[in-house]
């Protein structure tokens, strides 16, 4: 069965191109065009497609109206375009907040010069679209305040969960219905489809880790040790490190994003041996001669004196918690312990120091709901981690710090995490925390160019573990993928807590159901418990 697409936008030229670029492939089919927003809701009411894509700017009725009476007559799963400047950021996060499910930016050098590696990511942003489970309906006369509605609201959450999920329910009480589903048909997310040469883009349609059952794997292996050494760079993250430098090298030649944003981080001016002369682990200690500075003075000393070139292998394998024998069954990264029931999980009593949430497509209106219920007097810092290209992610902070009562911003290198403060990893980089003098650090890192998610949750999250111990409540949330698994289990393996969105309130089940399939959920909550839920066990409200 076809995903019949609607175009919309003022162009002819990038209705055309976009058109020539998905029509007919993988079974994507144009059924329309609209040149501005008002023809488009006319469309949309007439040829009922699966997904439109929709152009931002637009003569008569723009893109964010057009979207804002879409959701309100006829619902159904937007991809935007947006324009690569300040003013196109703000309005995109708007039309995600009102409704939008995903975006990417418009270009039209890219789309012309490198079509194929544009068709590979628009038409896997299409295809998880067609399959999201709800869209964000905007309240009847009321412009300003979206409310999440489920399309499938008729049904029970047991009829909607393929995996019988019901809400507040423990990972334990599934995991062993869901992992045996699972392994015998995995998700349409996770098919295994070659991955775009782009860059620096969230959410491809990759699943390299998807069906294997890696103890089966090993098991099979007379020679354990070459069987771990082959399977553990096998993650969405991680699996290009395994080629040599010949092959970094044509991957650095061909690959490329749809606007090209990330070419100011290959080169930093810095010889090799200089950009990675520090360890991100590295202890700093103030000398004698620093003894009358004061306490401000001696931490931006340290944070200056830390390591800002590109990650390298040695340094990502150590916030992964790899061991050249340690194979990813083994009990320490929390497989095979999943929480007994509910009541363990109520009952467990302790202090968190850190909240983290990892997100993807999706993740921002979720995220605009979430944050919206904190008290301004929330205890701890708060990490957001969302996939989205570096133009977007300050106003994405500006978007969250309007919506509720905490502070909200874009994380900057050196900052010092402050209790009751949200901060957003910025696109394109990758973000970790570290302990300088007594107080938590973030260090804002240029990704090396193997890294397939920028910001990736799974470097946060073994960042996190490395200082905070069993202090962090991890959350992993709707997305395309299998990003944030890994972290998940390293978050376990050191006594943290990782909760996971339910899949009747993910508009993509990907990220959630594979931090389930390995074992690492301690619970499963819905979308509108989650609020409630984080106050409770962080506040004890």
């Amino acid at each position: 069965m076809n995903v019949r697409v609607l175009i919309v936008d003022d162009s002819y030229f990038f209705r055309r191109r976009l058109s020539e670029a998905i029509d007919g492939k993988k079974g994507i089919e144009v059924v329309g065009f609209a040149s501005n927003g008002k023809e488009a809701i006319e469309l949309v009411q007439n040829l009922h497609p699966d997904v439109v894509t929709l152009d931002i700017e637009m003569p008569h009725i723009n893109g964010l109206e057009a979207l804002k009476a879409i959701m309100k007559k006829a619902p159904v799963p937007v991809l935007m375009f947006s324009a690569l400047t300040t003013v196109g950021a703000d309005i995109t996060m708007k039309a995600l907040e009102f409704g939008a499910l995903d975006f990417l930016p418009k270009n039209f050098n890219e789309l012309a010069a490198r079509r194929e590696d544009v068709i590979e990511i628009v038409t896997n942003k299409i295809l998880a679209l067609s399959r999201a489970r709800h869209v964000v309906r905007i309240r009847a006369g009321d412009g300003e305040s979206p409310v999440r509605e489920n399309r499938s609201s008729d049904m029970s959450s047991s009829d909607i969960s393929r995996g019988k999920v019901q809400r507040g329910q423990t990972a334990a009480n599934e995991y062993s219905s869901l992992s045996k589903q699972i392994s015998r048909n995995t998700s349409d997310l996770f098919m295994k489809t070659e991955k775009p040469a782009a860059r620096g883009f969230s959410d491809k349609k990759v699943g390299v880790m998807a069906g294997i059952d890696v103890e089966q794997a090993v098991s099979k292996k007379e020679n354990k040790a070459a069987a771990v050494d082959d399977l553990k760079w096998k993650d969405v993250s991680f699996s290009s490190f395994a080629r040599d430098l010949q092959r970094k090298t044509e991957l650095r030649k061909n690959s490329s994003d749809f606007h090209n944003f990330q070419n100011s981080f290959n080169e930093d001016g810095k010889t090799r041996q200089q950009a990675h002369a520090g360890k991100f682990s590295q202890k700093m200690i103030p000398g004698k001669s620093e003894i009358l500075k004061t306490a401000d003075e001696k931490l931006s000393d340290a944070v200056t004196k830390l390591d800002v070139g590109i990650m390298s292998r040695d340094e990502l394998s150590s916030l992964m918690c790899i061991k050249h024998n340690q194979p990813f069954v083994d009990k320490s990264l929390g497989i095979k312990e999943p929480v007994q029931n509910e009541s363990a999980v109520k009952n467990r009593k302790k202090a968190y120091s850190l909240l983290v949430f990892g997100a993807s497509t999706g993740g921002p209106a979720a995220m605009f709901s979430i944050i919206e219920h904190f008290p301004a007097d929330f205890p701890i810092p708060i990490i957001i981690v969302q996939h989205m290209p570096e133009n977007f992610t300050r106003a994405f902070a500006d978007r969250l710090n309007r919506s509720g009562k905490i502070k909200v911003s874009e994380a900057y290198d050196g900052q010092e995490l402050q209790p009751g403060c949200a901060y957003v990893a910025p696109g394109g980089m990758q973000t970790l925390v570290t302990r300088i003098n007594g107080k938590y650090i973030i260090r804002i890192r240029k990704s090396p160019e193997e890294l397939y998610y920028r910001p990736c949750i799974d470097i946060t999250l073994g960042s996190l573990s490395k200082i905070y111990n069993d202090r962090v409540l991890g959350i992993i949330m709707t997305g395309m993928g299998a990003d944030g698994t890994r972290g998940a289990g390293i978050l376990r393996s050191t006594g943290s807590s990782v909760w996971v969105q339910g899949e009747s309130s993910c508009v993509i089940y990907g990220m959630p159901k594979s931090v389930i399939q390995a074992g690492y959920a301690d619970r499963i909550v819905e979308l509108e418990d989650l609020p409630r839920s984080i106050i409770e066990e962080v506040c004890g409200r």
